[in-house]
């Protein structure tokens, strides 16, 4: 799950090098290991659900979600 978290955090952290609003959302694993201090996958599934998922849906709509992925795949690809 952590992994997925990290992912999603690269995906954020580009955002927010491209200076899309997406990006405002900050520091997902340390946010993530603050909330759920000692680990337990029902309370970091319920963290994700509750509290990340909201703040990146508020700022993220499907289609600008589509091109950050198709443009990250694209550097990805260049290299």
């Amino acid at each position: 799950m952590m992994l997925q978290l990290s992912f999603i955090e690269d995906i954020v952290q580009y955002a927010d090098e491209q200076k899309d609003e997406i990006g405002q959302v900050k520091d997902i694993t340390n946010q993530a290991a603050l909330a759920v201090p000692i680990f337990n996958i029902r309370k970091l599934s319920n963290w994700i659900k509750n509290e990340l998922f909201p703040a990146l849906e508020a700022r993220l709509d499907y289609k600008r979600y589509s091109e950050i992925s198709r443009d990250l795949h694209k550097d990805v690809d260049d290299k």
